[in-house]
């Protein structure tokens, strides 16, 4: 069986074909809008020493803006238009800015903690963030066969090579997503590299035993908790010293009712 693309397919539905209208037409760009409001995309203009400001979000959220550009890419591969294509690029440019020159990029760690890589990868999701990049180059590809976004996804998987590569482990990810941005790649490069960093990974996760998995887990935490703690302060500090600093809004939370065992996602691997 072979795939299919999405240029290759026409949904022509009378319920579908509103909402990609509606996806094409509004919500990319209200979602672009959520992004600026939120300070995610200040994140990158900090890292990339064009702004002077506080690192605002989640330590993963830099993908949400890698998701943005991936929603963008496919978007734009059935219904291209300048408008969209001047946002990703510019954006695109923008993250390639921000990109350090051996190819890392995760700006909470190059903002905040800028001697500090792959420190706690079960739970800041560093790992996750970069296979988010990666797909957002592909998706981009396939949709333009322009290499902007490419190579810049490229230049992280090379950075991510030279890091793990024959690693434990201890040296995976806590939430996938790399794997299949790495097997992704491969497809259209046909780098075999990438093949075996996702095979290393995907063959690697969960094999660590009971006491260095607890041991790890604990350490990470209780060192997520320092730092969240260390960036909270200097959030305050920084807010007294710049009275006139413009207040960042969140997108409304998912008030959807947690498990009672939902914490426990942390313990069970």
């Amino acid at each position: 069986m072979d795939e299919l693309s999405s240029q290759q397919v026409t949904i022509d539905d009378p319920y579908w074909t509103r909402q990609l209208e509606t996806n094409s037409s509004q919500a990319i760009y209200h979602q672009w809008e959520q992004l600026e409001t939120s300070g995610c995309i200040d994140n990158f203009r900090i890292a990339a020493g064009e702004l002077e400001s506080f690192r605002e979000g989640f330590f993963f959220a830099d993908s949400d803006a890698y998701k943005w550009l991936d929603a963008g890419a496919r978007i734009y591969a059935t219904k291209p238009n300048p408008r969209l294509a001047q946002l990703m690029d510019r954006f695109i440019s923008l993250v390639g800015r921000a990109q350090d020159p051996d190819g890392y990029l995760f700006t909470y760690n190059q903002i905040l903690f800028p001697d500090t890589r792959w420190q706690n990868l079960w739970i800041e999701h560093e790992l996750y963030c970069h296979g988010h990049l990666i797909e957002a180059g592909v998706s981009h590809f396939l949709a333009t066969q322009q290499t902007n976004l490419l190579d810049i996804a490229r230049k992280a998987a090379e950075r991510i090579m030279a890091d793990f590569r024959d690693k434990g482990p201890e040296f995976t990810s806590g939430h996938e997503e790399i794997e299949i941005a790495l097997l992704r790649l491969y497809e259209i490069t046909g780098g075999r590299s990438y093949l075996e960093m996702a095979q290393q990974f995907l063959e690697q996760r969960g094999k660590t035993t009971p006491l260095s998995y607890t041991i790890s887990i604990i350490r990470q935490i209780r060192s997520v908790a320092s730092r969240l703690s260390q960036v909270r302060k200097e959030r305050e500090r920084y807010l007294a010293e710049h009275a006139d600093y413009p207040p960042k809004k969140l997108p409304p939370g998912n008030f959807a009712k947690s498990t009672s065992t939902s914490y426990l996602r942390w313990l069970v691997r």
